[in-house]
């Protein structure tokens, strides 16, 4: 019996199973944008559309996963199955958005690390004792 050959030059590139793949990423993305998967859980979603993010259409997009969008074929949105009988929905956001997001949460850590750096204003309350080791 010999073996298959490959006639049809419309199949995808083979990949084999072994080798590693990031499934949750995007192919050649709009660099306008951030991506990221979304699981579908609860308001999740709901939650980050109220955040400013936005599904991907099933069109939109190529991810990285040829059998992200099997999920559910009636769907309009880009997504893929995750396990545990969930799925996640492929959303964007402006990169404008997304920078500004980023800075308030930078903004926030900055804070608490000052709030635990004492060198520059000296004991605060609380803070005394020392640690001498001979």
């Amino acid at each position: 019996m010999s073996r298959p050959t490959r006639k049809d030059s419309a199949h995808a590139e083979r990949v084999p199973v072994s080798e590693g793949r990031n499934v949750l990423t995007v192919k050649n993305p709009d660099p306008n944008f951030k991506y990221r998967f979304v699981n579908d859980d609860e308001d999740r979603v709901e939650m980050f559309k109220r955040g400013g993010w936005i599904p991907v259409g099933k069109n939109e997009e190529d991810t990285e996963d040829a059998v992200a969008n099997t999920a559910d074929s009636t769907s309009s949105v880009k997504e893929k199955y995750v396990g545990g009988g969930k799925k996640a929905i492929l959303m964007k956001l402006p990169k404008d958005l997304y920078d500004e997001d980023q800075a308030r949460k930078q903004a926030r850590i900055d804070e608490l690390e000052a709030s635990m750096n004492y060198q520059e204003t000296g004991i605060r309350d609380g803070q005394y004792g020392k640690v001498k080791i001979n």
